[in-house]
């Protein structure tokens, strides 16, 4: 579609025939509550290494991958709602290469178990390629809009998504070649080539490639999350204090993601590894990763002044202070919490290593160690961000009273889930079935409930919408034999 075309279209809600997006929203999450579910058959507690020094799991990971890849096309298809990107074009491929990435990615998922298991993994692979093709599609939709001079696009969340789509692309494209690499080695030989050009091994360059591969895709999804956040709940009518501490917060979060995504490059290609900053102890032992640093001071803490400014707002476009929107206090609350777990939890770890051990079982706090390497990433980097896409999704398609019903569910879910976190991590650190263990469940169990109420409620909203273009349907159409 040529720019003028796209100006000219006025955005509409996307409908395949009689069907709207809310239909395939709720098949999709449907699936991906199952999905989820069936994950406590594969590990329990899900991990996918058991502490920070042992080998990643093959299995688990991949399966992982079917619910990260679901998550970005979910936040695809909400992003073309909350930035009102017109382009049908971009709206129906992102949404065909939801659909498909869905699908594939965990089918994939349950049964590419091994390296060896070829054809499970092709499936996988196929469900990358959708996911491309998800991220491209979502670039040129803003573009268009940039092209057309819309009012979204001339703002700062519009560019923090823009640069964490650009992020999430360039993650994928390390995964691809990561995964090339485990599969086929150093074929073509010029891999072996550039490998020992950049003074790595092959081996070593495809583990770089998967660091900065999974760090980049996290990271870039949260910029993105905080921008539909953002725009969504009305930061175009922010006045005064709040919205200089939007500002203040976006600047961070597009400089850290600019600069994190230039970082993870170099990791990922070359041999410039993150150094360690405010190192002490013996050796040096203890520390924080400068590349932790920037996303969690940039990204987490960026996007945490962003949302304080929105909810401290007084007056939004809707006449009605942040603190009073249930859906943008729930997103606040997970942000919150994902600071608390990642850089209170994780930053007070790397200080103190010599403590917790970073993968040394004989360290005096290695069991706390070893609980929080899975679950910072299950709660803080999975969970977390599929609660913010879920409530975004609730406040763009449900009334306001169910929206508020939601919100509540959520929140209590991610705090008892937080509270149970620092108990299973700092004082209560059994691997499965202690306090912490018990607290968390409940947490998820809480969450699951509310979204599967989040689905129920969706569905009714795309019944409603189908009946109306039923009845809106003349006679002599619907009566066809």
């Amino acid at each position: 579609m040529s720019a003028n075309q796209a100006k000219q279209e006025e955005w509409q809600p996307l409908k395949i025939g009689r069907f709207s997006c809310q239909h395939v929203l709720v098949v999709l999450m449907g699936w991906l509550v199952i999905y989820g579910l069936g994950s406590i058959f594969v590990s329990n507690p899900f991990w996918t290494e058991t502490s920070a020094g042992a080998d990643i799991n093959y299995a688990h990971t991949m399966y992982l991958h079917g619910l990260l890849i679901s998550l970005v096309g979910l936040v695809a298809l909400a992003a073309c709602q909350v930035f009102l990107i017109r382009s049908k074009h971009v709206r129906h491929s992102i949404l065909g290469a939801v659909t498909a990435a869905v699908i594939l990615a965990t089918i994939g998922g349950i049964f590419d178990t091994h390296v060896e298991a070829s054809f499970w993994l092709w499936i996988q692979i196929f469900s990358f390629f959708a996911l491309d093709d998800i991220l491209i599609s979502l670039l040129i939709g803003f573009y268009l809009e940039w092209k057309n001079k819309s009012t979204s696009s001339r703002s700062l969340p519009f560019w923090s998504a823009m640069l964490g789509t650009v992020g999430l692309f360039l993650a994928a494209v390390m995964g691809h070649l990561a995964g090339w690499i485990l599969e086929f080695g150093d074929f073509p030989h010029l891999i072996g080539a550039y490998a020992r050009l950049v003074g790595e091994k092959t081996g070593d360059l495809m583990g770089n490639l998967i660091g900065s591969h999974s760090h980049l895709m996290i990271v870039a999804l949260l910029s993105v999350l905080v921008a539909m956040s953002a725009w969504r709940f009305g930061y175009q009518a922010l006045q005064g204090g709040p919205r200089l501490l939007a500002r203040v917060g976006f600047w961070f979060v597009i400089v850290g993601t600019g600069v994190i995504t230039v970082v993870y490059l170099l990791a990922g290609f070359t041999w410039i590894q993150p150094p360690t900053w405010f190192q002490s102890g013996p050796g040096g032992i203890n520390g924080i990763a400068s590349d932790d640093v920037i996303s969690g001071v940039g990204i987490m803490l960026g996007g945490l002044l962003v949302l304080l400014g929105m909810i401290l707002n007084k007056k939004g476009v809707d006449a009605k202070p942040g603190w009073l929107k249930p859906a943008l206090v729930a997103v606040g609350t997970s942000w919150i919490s994902l600071v608390f777990m990642v850089v209170g939890g994780g930053f007070g770890i790397e200080l103190n290593t010599n403590i917790f051990g970073a993968g040394d079982p004989k360290a005096p706090l290695a069991a706390g160690d070893a609980v929080f390497t899975f679950l910072h990433q299950d709660y803080a980097f999975f969970l977390l961000p599929a609660v913010m896409i879920l409530l975004l999704i609730a406040d763009v398609y449900l009334k306001k009273s169910h929206v508020k019903t939601i919100a509540r569910g959520m929140s209590l879910g991610v705090f008892v889930a937080l509270v149970g976190g620092f108990v299973h991590v700092f004082l209560d650190p059994m691997v499965a079935y202690g306090a912490g263990y018990f607290l968390v469940g409940i947490g998820i169990i809480v969450i699951v409930g509310t979204t599967l109420l989040l689905i129920g409620s969706l569905r009714k909203v795309a019944d409603v919408e189908e009946k109306e273009v039923l009845l809106s349907v003349p006679e002599a159409q619907t009566s066809r034999a």
